[in-house]
């Protein structure tokens, strides 16, 4: 159209010629004449043919997709179950044998026919928006992590304020009810506040049934609406387009964030790395409308917000009994308890990462959540029973799955090589249990200096280790410990004592 309109600037205000301007424009002397002389809505439908019928859509090939999209019609055909073009392409093109052109023409050929036929029709959107802090939508996928050295399936939740691009996300080993509610805890404490209203998808831990327009909610979801006191809004099914923005955002933050194959030693270092980038991207990001800082909205919720309640730890709580073995069993996992707990019934608080044991309501014990292979057995809980039963010490589950600092190890050696039988197994298990008193910092140095001076039993890293606390307490109360009344034996005067040799 430019060319035309230059053609026609020339003729008509600079009086050239008819010949001038087709040597200048490098066309025919007559196309020149007709663009001059014919007016620009001519021009304008010139080469085009309405009315022209395609010569591979013949009426044969589309009296057979009317035969083939009415049998779907008549037979009311699920939408996810109806023919696909390429279906209808490869019976028309390999069955029939009617038809020669290319599958994107019969694509073309199908859409036009479904909605002739009223079963597709051009979409429409309504204009939205959100007043900033008015609502929240939640939602998640799934991704692949290696956590200590193991690839494991995770959950990554997202949470996204739409129409702002603020954006959280954190990764969970389940999507259960105790990983909803610590997500959603986490949530609030990121932006500060408590959103009144929140939209996610009809997941199966927040919905127990749908009914139509209506929803029957699981008492954990009930549970959540009265704690934060806030309304939980359902897409209808198969409409994520409901919660696009959330949408986006687990697609975002999974290619920005977790891509590859993430590594991590534990579940709450990844999380802590989730929540800095969330942080980072807030502050680095402009809104892709206002082009205003994000940072200057998201500085703005806590203000919008709810104020935050008590930090709450949502679990779910089972009974069982501890067997023979101090174990109790949850989700075809074992974890163990103290030996005075053998045939209690217990009170079990399973949370997102943590498995808390109550007997009586004192708390037994206290593990990480086992989602693996691997059970969870506590060394500490073993070592009564390994005092008297010193021939199971190698064979006992919790040594074997027991990490011990190197200097155990050590010591461990330096008593096979200076004990006999079941001393030097009783032995090492008495300053196990001596961790039950003692620091750990503690321990290891009273253990250092057992080994360099050749004292390697019970009592003397029992008193290395008393020497060492009270060496600790002198000086946090600004007194040397020579003003003390106590004695304290040097290294050089216990070794003497005990007869020396390494």
């Amino acid at each position: 159209m430019k060319e035309i309109r230059k053609i026609k600037q020339e003729f008509l205000c600079e009086n050239s010629s008819v010949n001038s301007i087709a040597k200048n424009h490098g066309i025919a002397w007559d196309t020149a004449n007709t663009v001059i002389t014919l007016p620009m809505e001519e021009l304008k439908d010139r080469g085009k043919r309405p009315n022209r019928k395609s010569q591979l859509v013949t009426d044969e090939v589309v009296a057979e997709i009317d035969n083939l999209l009415m049998d779907e019609i008549q037979k009311k055909v699920r939408k996810k179950q109806r023919l696909t073009a390429k279906v209808i392409y490869r019976i028309l093109k390999e069955e029939k044998k009617i038809f020669k052109g290319s599958i994107r023409t019969l694509e073309r050929a199908v859409k036009e026919r479904r909605r002739h036929l009223g079963k597709s029709k051009n979409k429409s959107s309504l204009p939205l928006h959100y007043p900033l802090g008015s609502t929240l939508r939640i939602d998640h996928g799934e991704v692949d992590l290696v956590i200590e050295n193991e690839r494991v399936k995770a959950y990554h939740f997202v949470a996204s304020v739409p129409g702002y691009v603020i954006r959280f996300c954190q990764v969970f080993p389940i999507k259960s009810r105790e990983a909803w509610g610590e997500f959603i805890e986490r949530t609030f404490q990121f932006f500060g506040g408590i959103f009144p209203d929140i939209t996610v998808d009809n997941d199966s831990v927040l919905v127990k049934k749908i009914l139509g327009t209506e929803r029957e909610q699981t008492d954990f979801a009930l549970e959540l609406q009265q704690h934060y006191e806030f309304i939980i809004r359902y897409c209808n099914p198969a409409a994520g387009n409901e919660k696009g923005d959330v949408e986006n955002a687990v697609g975002f933050c999974r290619r920005n964030f977790l891509h590859g194959l993430p590594e991590a030693d534990s579940w709450s270092l990844i999380n802590r790395d989730l929540e800095s980038l969330s942080h980072q991207i807030i502050k680095e990001s402009t809104h892709y409308k206002t082009r205003e800082p994000i940072k200057e909205y998201f500085d703005k919720l806590p203000t919008l917000l709810d104020p935050l309640m008590l930090e709450i730890k949502w679990r779910k709580r089972v009974v069982s009994k501890v067997d023979a073995c101090q174990l109790v069993t949850v989700d075809k996992h074992d974890y163990s308890v103290p030996e005075r707990y053998v045939g209690s019934h217990t009170d079990i608080r399973l949370m997102a990462f943590h498995v808390e044991i109550y007997v009586d309501d004192e708390r037994a014990a206290i593990h990480s959540r086992q989602f693996g292979k691997d059970d969870s057995l506590i060394l500490d809980h073993y070592l009564d029973q390994l005092l008297y039963k010193c021939g199971a010490f190698r064979d006992c589950k919790a040594v074997q799955q027991h990490k011990f600092h190197p200097l155990y190890e050590e010591l461990w050696n330096r008593l096979s090589s200076r004990c006999e039988g079941k001393e030097k197994t009783s032995e090492f298990v008495r300053v196990l249990i001596l961790r039950r008193f003692y620091s750990q910092e503690t321990l290891l140095l009273a253990i250092q200096q057992a080994l360099d001076c050749g004292a390697i039993k019970y009592k003397a890293i029992e008193a290395f280790s008393y020497q060492i606390e009270r060496q600790k307490l002198c000086s946090e109360q600004e007194y040397s410990i020579d003003d003390q009344e106590a004695w304290v034996c040097s290294v050089d005067q216990y070794a003497a004592l005990c007869g020396g040799g390494r």
